[in-house]
């Protein structure tokens, strides 16, 4: 199935505020910068799609052209991963226990990642986090829209009621992280940041030319353009998940919550099963826990080249 493309945005218009010659001379070498952009990185970006797994590498020939690249720079932390934001209490993760929330501070960490530990727990695991070659994939535009397949089936059916039960399970899956990134669901596919399909992960061929082995599940990303009112567009990341049909229902639940995982920012895995990031299966379903949210606090404290615009290469 081909991978959706997002909606261009549209730019402020000038029409009305000055001459249509002198908008059209001021605003040419700007579109020359553009269509430059988006020809070196119709190009280049895709050769930097990456499945959960593979190793972080940009081509040689992309490194020639990185000086159309931005410099690394943190975003502005969200304020839904601030330090005084709550964080799931208990050691069983979001929802163990109930009884209330404890933010950084009570943690005993700071605003620059925080390094409280409690019993089974030491912090985060953020050295296990891998940047993409452009820099920590962090979302810098909220909210986060999220496409999730449609059922294709409304006939009350067996395979319909499957179909159902799926897309409900995404929904609490995106309900488990809306506290900590706003997220927005979007019946379009086409202004997707994130698209969740009901299939299985493709088959990829290694190096050597062999078959990957098969997933049952699996999160994807690429990288595009994003046009601005004023200026250079942005480099932006795009994920497809594929949560194929088939699970249990709990175990369909953790997966969801693992795969959106690191659609948000954690392309990596927790070395502790307690977390929703670990990355076997666990008999007990894992919900996302204190370590998974400071570790993504951590992430978007971090310089990257994503979510900013590209340079002027004049």
């Amino acid at each position: 199935m081909p991978k959706p493309t997002r909606s261009p945005r549209s730019p402020r218009s000038l029409a009305g505020k000055i001459p249509r010659q002198q908008a059209l001379s001021q605003q040419l070498p700007l579109l020359i910068l553009c269509f430059g952009l988006g020809f070196f990185l119709t190009l280049t970006l895709p050769n930097l799609a990456q499945a959960q797994g593979d190793p972080p590498t940009l081509p040689k020939d992309d490194r020639a052209l990185s000086h159309l690249l931005p410099p690394p720079q943190a975003h502005p932390l969200p304020p839904s991963l601030g330090a005084s934001h709550p964080l799931p209490l208990g050691v069983g993760g979001l929802g163990a226990k109930a009884a209330g929330t404890m933010t950084l501070a009570d943690q005993g960490g700071d605003d620059q990642g925080g390094n409280y530990q409690d019993g089974n727990y030491q912090g985060d695991y953020f050295d296990q986090i891998q940047p993409s070659p452009l820099g920590y994939l962090v979302w810098s535009q909220f909210p986060i829209r999220v496409y999730g397949e449609a059922p294709s089936l409304e006939d009350g059916s067996a395979e319909a009621q499957r179909q159902q039960a799926w897309g409900a399970t995404l929904d609490q899956g995106l309900a488990a992280w809306q506290p900590y990134l706003p997220l927005v669901r979007t019946t379009d596919p086409t202004e997707a940041d994130i698209t969740v399909l009901r299939s299985r992960p493709p088959l990829q061929r290694r190096g050597d030319g062999g078959l990957d082995r098969a997933r049952a599940a699996e999160t994807r990303y690429r990288f595009r353009l994003v046009p601005q009112a004023e200026g250079p567009p942005q480099i932006q990341p795009q994920f497809t998940l594929y949560l194929p049909l088939g699970q249990p229902p709990a175990q369909l639940a953790t997966t969801v919550r693992h795969e959106l995982g690191h659609a948000l920012g954690l392309w990596g895995h927790s070395p502790q099963p307690q977390d929703v990031m670990y990355a076997q299966q666990t008999p007990s379903p894992a919900a996302i826990s204190r370590r998974d949210i400071q570790t993504l606090h951590r992430v978007y404290q971090q310089p990257t080249q994503v979510g900013w615009a590209m340079v002027d290469g004049d």
